[in-house]
């Protein structure tokens, strides 16, 4: 049948109701509005209140600064931490710091925000900071400095902002349905009547509403008289074209051959029951002729030459009477089978009319006697060149296996027998092949247990690894590896073993020579550890007690002559241990002995050694020794304070060495870590001589430093950073450097 009936194009996409669409959009610009007013009006009472929050405490520092100028005068600190605290019953003031002549006094809060007198000072990130100069008589006795906290007014300002959002959103909710509701009732139940008027007179014809009958508003009512003059003049229309397509469907639908009528845009008009009946496809199935080129030639290629041998005969038809000759293609019918079809057809000025006659028994029978007589040559052919190709490679077969560099040997599964041995096999047993064909496997490899590798374990292929010794045909024992593969047994066959043999008694050798020498490695490690152990003790008691000796003779009284070669006798006999204790650490790094304990470590305590050992030394060089620790780092930790004490004593030992003038710094921080763990870093940085590219890149190996001058200028034995980096190593860190010459260092 041809459907002249066509459906709007937006029926099948969603609609959008137009009462969402005039409420959102009313909506959108009202809550815009509101928000533009919303935010100019917070943004003033926002610039007011952090006014007034600043002048309340420039009239609080003002006010502080005056009430502390009798007590900073007479030097009352008491009466200077009551005025203090007296402030600090302001909320908002965060702490208060009182500096007179060298001392600073700190006021400031705890963890539960109660005043208190502190003797480190407060964090003052996200503060603000009010100083004043504390004057009397013209002069400048003090300075004070107010730190106010603006949390509480962040808070008053969000719970503002909080209020003004919800005050707009309640606001554009009642707004939304307020216009909702008017909208529903004066716009859309009209326009859906109109909807339900279109659709029942579309798909049945009548309907059971009267347009006369309903009363709209404005443009409603003059929508409503053009649909109804619209649906009377369809009404005619439609009633003609029915009478039209009846009789073009009782000739379509009596024509005895496939028929196909096309737009020459592509749609398809009509598909006759004869077309139905032999491809299977319905009118539904094929819109337009893309489509049924798709399903009628599913191959690419073929679909290409097919559509261009009917490109060509429509221009053909065009130009001469009509009639289109396109030849015999292929078809794909609905159901997978491939039918042979006659294409012709006539074309008009607007659609063109396929006919196809199915000749697919006339060709097929055609191609069957092709094919079978070329079938019959192409197996006799193909039979030949089988026979040969399979020659040739059991020819080749035999022969790699032959020649092949391991050793193949077949046996029976049931006796054990050898059916079959190659070149190397023979040379590796000493036999020739007529002594071991039929010669059972164990007489050559005894070790082998004949129940698992001869008997049968069943019908199943398998493989299996095994290392043993064979016997030479001239006595002498030799380490053979057998890859044993066992074929699957068959009807009236137990199957057989195909073993590859391999010499590995070179390999046995140094597997051997490898255990001996790890039991000597071993053996030498003990060795020395047991040396470190004796010598640590036998170097170090003489050495202790000549220092020991040294330092008692210098509480004696001397001459300073003689004094003078005392102390240079301690300072060598202290440099010796320095070094002997360094060789010693280095040894037992090197073998492993070294171990870093878990037991109470306090930094402060750590930190104060450091200085009690260097300080001096470094006073000794008019340096100064500083020590920057954040205060967040924990002061109660678990580690080993001692090798800690040591690698910081070396780091810190070297920048005052290879200082002149300026400073050393000791800084302390803590770094993201795991939990339960804290991980802090250490930084000694000083403003000496610097260190270059080429010396960075052997800092850290052992016995070198950054070059022979060095060495001879300053000393030491160049394993100090190598046992430094091996101690941070073991507690789980690691150790850089960064340095420019001239510049200092910084580790």
């Amino acid at each position: 049948m041809l459907n002249t009936q066509s459906s709007p194009a937006w029926r099948g996409s969603p609609r959008v109701s137009v009462a969402v669409v005039l409420v959102a959009t009313i909506v959108c610009i009202v809550t815009a509005l509101l928000a533009l007013v919303g935010s100019l009006a917070f943004h003033y009472y926002s610039a007011e209140r952090w006014r007034t929050f600043e002048d309340r405490h420039n009239l609080a520092a003002e006010q502080l600064a005056s009430a502390l100028v009798p007590p900073v005068w007479n030097l009352e600190y008491d009466q200077i931490g009551q005025i203090a605290y007296s402030r600090l019953r302001d909320p908002d003031i965060a702490g208060v710091v009182v500096e007179i002549d060298a001392q600073t006094l700190i006021f400031g809060r705890d963890g539960d925000g109660a005043a208190q007198r502190m003797s480190l000072p407060y964090a003052t990130a996200g503060l603000h900071e009010q100083a004043r100069a504390i004057s009397f008589g013209g002069e400048r006795i003090g300075t004070l400095v107010l730190h106010a906290s603006s949390d509480m007014l962040e808070v008053e300002l969000a719970q503002t902002r909080l209020y003004m959002l919800m005050f707009a959103f309640v606001l554009d909710v009642v707004l939304i349905l307020s216009l909702y509701v008017v909208v529903r009732r004066l716009v859309i139940r009209p326009l859906r009547q109109v909807e339900r008027y279109a659709d029942e007179i579309s798909h049945v014809g009548d309907s059971s509403i009267v347009l006369d009958d309903l009363r709209f508003l404005g443009e409603l009512d003059g929508l409503k008289c053009s649909i109804d003059n619209m649906v009377r003049a369809l009404a005619a229309r439609n009633r003609e074209l029915e009478r039209t397509n009846a009789r073009f469907e009782r000739v379509t639908r009596q024509f005895p051959l496939p028929l196909r009528i096309a737009e020459n845009s592509g749609r398809i008009l009509l598909v006759n029951e004869c077309f139905t009946a032999t491809f299977g496809y319905t009118a539904e199935e094929l819109p337009d002729l893309p489509a049924w080129y798709d399903k009628a030639y599913p191959d690419d290629a073929y679909r290409a030459t097919a559509l261009a041998a009917w490109d060509r005969a429509v221009v053909d038809a065009a130009a001469g009477a009509g009639r289109v000759q396109a030849g015999h293609f292929r078809i794909v019918c609905r159901d997978g089978s491939v039918k042979v079809v006659d294409v012709s057809g006539v074309r008009f000025e607007d659609i063109t009319v396929g006919v196809m006659q199915d000749i697919t028994e006339r060709v097929t029978a055609e191609d069957e006697l092709v094919r079978h007589r070329e079938h019959l040559e192409e197996l006799v052919e193909q039979r030949t060149e089988e026979l040969a190709a399979t020659y040739v490679r059991l020819e080749e077969t035999q022969f790699a296996m032959d020649h092949a560099g391991i050793a193949i040997q077949w046996y029976e599964a049931g006796s054990g027998r050898i059916s079959y041995v190659n070149d190397h096999a023979c040379r590796l047993y000493g036999y020739g092949r007529d002594q071991l064909l039929g010669r059972p496997i164990t007489d050559l490899a005894p070790a082998i247990d004949a129940s698992v590798v001869v008997a049968p374990s069943g019908g199943e292929a398998s493989h299996q690894r095994i290392e043993t010794t064979v016997r030479r045909r001239d006595g002498s024992a030799l380490a053979v590896e057998f890859m044993i593969y066992r074929q699957a047994a068959d009807a009236g066959h137990e199957g057989d073993f195909i073993s590859f043999a391999t010499d590995i008694s070179q390999r046995k050798e140094a597997e051997q020579a490898l255990i001996s020498a790890r039991v000597n490695a071993e053996a030498a490690a003990a060795a020395r550890s047991q040396f470190l152990a004796n010598m640590s003790h036998e170097i170090r008691t003489p050495m202790n007690a000549i220092i020991g000796m040294t330092q008692l003779a210098l509480q004696c009284e001397l001459e300073p002559r003689q004094r003078n070669f005392i102390q240079k006798a301690n300072a060598a006999a202290l440099s010796l241990l320095g070094i002997i204790n360094d060789i010693l650490d280095f040894s037992k790094i090197e073998s492993g002995n070294l171990r870093v304990e878990q037991v109470d470590l306090d930094v402060d305590r750590v930190l104060d050694d450091l200085a009690a050992m260097l300080g001096l030394k470094a006073e000794e060089k008019s340096l100064e020794l500083l020590f920057d620790v954040a205060p967040d780092v924990p002061r109660r930790l678990v580690g080993d304070p001692l090798r800690l004490t040591q690698v910081l004593i070396n780091l810190v030992s070297n920048a005052i060495k290879f200082t002149e003038h300026g400073q050393v710094v000791v800084r302390c921080r803590c770094e993201p870590a795991l939990a339960g763990e804290v991980l802090l870093r250490f930084e000694v940085e000083d403003s000496g001589i610097g260190i270059d590219e080429a010396q960075l890149a052997q800092l850290f190996k052992p016995f070198s430093q950054g070059d022979g001058s060095i060495s001879r200028r300053f000393g030491g034995t160049g394993l100090g950073l190598t046992i430094s980096r091996h101690l941070v190593e073991l507690m789980g860190g690691r150790i850089d450097v960064s340095s420019q010459p001239g510049c200092g260092s910084v580790f």
